[in-house]
């Protein structure tokens, strides 16, 4: 009896050994699957950086656009301002050659024809006052030719600002799409990671409910034999202490004798199945005394 017991408290210290260990494996599941939760939370703020860049990134570029197309804008009205400027000169450049031709006319009338001097001089102080308007007309032409250049030329350098600007926006763009592309792929590689950890601890879990269960099992099956000892020991105990003492006349001998009966009743049921217990361990104590 006492055999047995020792054998069955080794058997539960190792299974109580065996739940220590799982509970500890759990535990180191459960840290690294936290240590996975907690990357993939960097990861998602790290994205959600990376996507408030890109849509800051986005409006500049809208900004940048919007500033290029008023600049194309600006140049065509210099442009257009420019032709109209070239066609006032033009025509300010004709009224001065017919100015020039009236002049010539007049002196050629006033050479030809003494009695229409008082009429030519008329019509030379009207020419030349035409004269003189289509120069100043010229000169103000001039003046805002010179205004729509300048202009163009402003309009160019903004233009070439706009450009410049919007080709650093598109180098940030592209550094902005590789960080996007690294950060995407750790998130995999975290997302990978966390699902294996996930694997594992269910594993664990599984393991430990095993482990519970059989401890669980080994649990009652202890309970039950320790009853059925107790049991057979207060219904045959004094039965079989008396078989043993009338054979051995000794008393620690014959408690001895009890105990292997026991464990080979123990050894024996099953596969032998007896009709009357007390009999069957009778007999065998008295097999064991007499040898």
């Amino acid at each position: 009896k006492g055999i047995e017991i020792t054998l069955w408290l080794d058997r539960l210290d190792y299974l109580r050994a065996r739940r220590v260990e799982c509970e500890e494996e759990l535990n180191s599941a459960k840290l690294a699957f936290n240590l996975a939760e907690q990357a993939v939370i960097a990861c998602d703020s790290a994205t959600d950086r990376i996507l408030n860049e890109s849509y800051e990134f986005s409006r500049n570029m809208s900004a940048c656009e919007h500033e290029k197309t008023e600049a194309v804008t600006k140049k065509g009205e210099a442009e257009g301002r420019k032709a109209v400027c070239a066609n006032d000169i033009a025509h300010a450049q004709e009224s001065v050659a017919e100015a020039k031709k009236a002049i010539e006319l007049a002196v050629s009338e006033k050479e030809d024809a003494e009695s229409f001097n008082k009429t030519c001089k008329e019509a030379l102080a009207v020419a030349e006052a035409k004269l003189s308007e289509a120069e100043n007309n010229a000169r103000k032409a001039e003046e805002v030719y010179e205004n729509a250049r300048a202009a163009s030329v402003n309009a160019d350098s903004e233009l070439t600002r706009s450009q410049n600007a919007l080709e650093l926006l598109n180098s940030e763009k592209s550094v902005l799409a590789a960080r996007e592309a690294a950060c995407n792929a750790s998130l995999e590689a975290e997302k990978r990671t966390a699902s294996e950890n996930a694997d594992r601890l269910t594993a664990a879990n599984e393991r430990v409910n095993a482990l519970k269960a059989e401890i669980e099992k080994v649990q009652t099956e202890l309970d039950a034999t320790l009853k059925l000892i107790n049991e057979t020991e207060n219904k045959y105990g004094p039965y079989l202490s008396k078989i043993a003492y009338n054979i051995l006349f000794d008393s620690e001998d014959s408690k001895e004798c009890v105990n292997d009966t026991y464990m080979k009743a123990w050894n024996t049921i099953p596969p032998q199945k007896p009709n009357v217990l007390s009999t069957f361990l009778g007999k065998i104590i008295r097999h064991l005394a007499i040898d």
